[in-house]
């Protein structure tokens, strides 16, 4: 019997893929030297080891602007394209309602992580665990283990929802259930199978 839901939030709750092409042009920033310095940062923002003060002085430097300057920007862009995937709060609050412990787990660069604050992403949940405040990351196996000490239910009562397969590997391999997430209809008769009440 099912008695937690717990659900990444990028790609699941949220649309939420940065437009970084919008945010070089808008600064008149190199897209390709941006990318090549998003990607040598991006773990260690997302696992805490950068806090996003330090993240966005070692982007400024690199790029040869104002670190305020590419904060502003980015922050306005970053919030203006975050959409929220329809229906998914509805059932978030229904699960609830049913008595389900219902939380996320998701990766999160530090930056990005205050952002989703600003705009209460994740006011809805029980209870949250965030890349960068943990210092692990999906798929990292530890990060469920985590979620198993936060819950402390056997994993068989568990359902883990993420839009990335690689994600669910290491979760399934511990024993709890899995939904890869492709959209809000195949998700609900996937709850179902697994005798989730909606």
């Amino acid at each position: 019997m099912v008695k937690a839901i717990i659900l990444d939030i990028g790609g699941v709750m949220y649309k939420e893929d940065t437009n970084y092409p919008r945010l070089c042009k808008q600064l008149g920033l190199d897209l390709k030297k941006f990318m090549i310095l998003w990607h040598k940062y991006r773990v260690s923002s997302s696992t805490g080891k950068m806090s996003p003060k330090k993240y966005m002085a070692a982007m400024a430097n690199g790029l040869k602007v104002s670190p305020k300057k590419l904060h502003e920007a980015w922050r306005y862009i970053k919030i203006d394209e975050m959409r929220k995937i329809p229906r998914m709060e509805t059932l978030v609050k229904n699960l609830k309602k049913k008595g389900y412990i219902v939380g996320s787990l998701t990766n999160i660069m530090g930056v990005h992580h205050k952002m989703r604050l600003e705009i209460g992403a994740y006011n809805h949940f029980h209870f949250n665990i965030c890349s960068c405040e943990v210092g692990l990351r999906k798929p990292d196996k530890r990060i469920y283990t985590l979620l198993l000490k936060r819950l402390k239910l056997p994993p068989k009562e568990i359902v883990f929802i993420d839009d990335y397969e690689v994600c669910l590997k290491p979760a399934r391999k511990l024993g709890i259930k899995t939904i890869r997430f492709k959209n809000y209809k195949r998700l609900i008769r996937n709850l179902k199978k697994f005798g989730v009440k909606i």
